[in-house]
């Protein structure tokens, strides 16, 4: 009877795994370096052209530029901070500049982040980074002359690791976040099957779907190499 009542037991365990989706198993892209294996940090300086911020229904804004800084602080997870310059939008054809909260004219900082590496699809094959918001979940507050102050908002945005890809080495990488119209192109991370989501808030107004457009490259100080486990 216990052996029945075992293989019985054993039995409903193989179908409760087979029935999990396979993202549960997708696993995360690491960072390999050598100051990563010796436990220590790896830092970074990021570099970026022009930029867009779009919500839906709402005048997009750009930016000429961004730069800033980071750091891996294991194989998977890091943080950074990033800036971005030459900032406006456009209120009945005319231009108007934009910055963050606190910053001079067409400056707009984003605080501290933190960041996850992250699959794009279940394949283990296309590597991404989960960038997450600061505690609060508001991204960046950002004003544009008069007009109300925008709020960008979300539990988080993700990008599309161009390079290196899984098995390749480099001294830098480059990263993208694509949209169609005011909606991110990734918005699931494969390996929990979590969605994520950006949001443009505005005084007086719910919250509507929010992009960032923009293509950045990476300088690491030392060699890396990207696994995909």
């Amino acid at each position: 009877m216990k052996t029945r009542t075992m293989l019985l037991a054993l039995g409903l365990l193989g179908l409760l795994f087979a029935a999990m989706p396979a993202a549960a198993s997708a696993g995360t892209p690491e960072i390999d370096s050598k100051l990563l294996n010796e436990g220590k940090s790896l830092f970074f300086t990021i570099s970026g052209g022009f930029s867009e911020w779009r919500g839906a229904n709402e005048p997009e804004f750009q930016c000429d530029s961004n730069h800033g800084s980071g750091k891996y602080t294991s194989k998977t997870t890091g943080e950074f901070e990033l800036t971005f310059t030459g900032c406006k939008t456009h209120f009945f054809g005319f231009p108007i500049a934009c910055n963050s909260t606190g910053q001079a004219s067409e400056v707009i900082t984003l605080a501290n982040s933190v960041f996850h590496n992250v699959y794009l699809t279940d394949a283990k094959t296309t590597p991404g980074i989960l960038v997450t918001p600061p505690t609060g979940g508001v991204f960046v507050t950002i004003e544009c002359g008069s007009l109300t102050p925008i709020e960008f908002k979300g539990n988080g945005i993700i990008g599309d690791l161009e390079s290196p890809k899984c098995g390749a080495s480099s001294k830098s990488s480059t990263l993208s976040f694509t949209a169609t119209g005011s909606a991110q192109t990734y918005k699931q991370n494969a390996a929990t099957d979590t969605s994520y989501n950006l949001t443009w808030t505005t005084e007086g107004s719910g919250a509507v779907e929010a992009a960032e457009v923009t293509a950045d490259k990476t300088a690491y100080a030392e060699e890396i190499t990207v696994t995909c486990v």
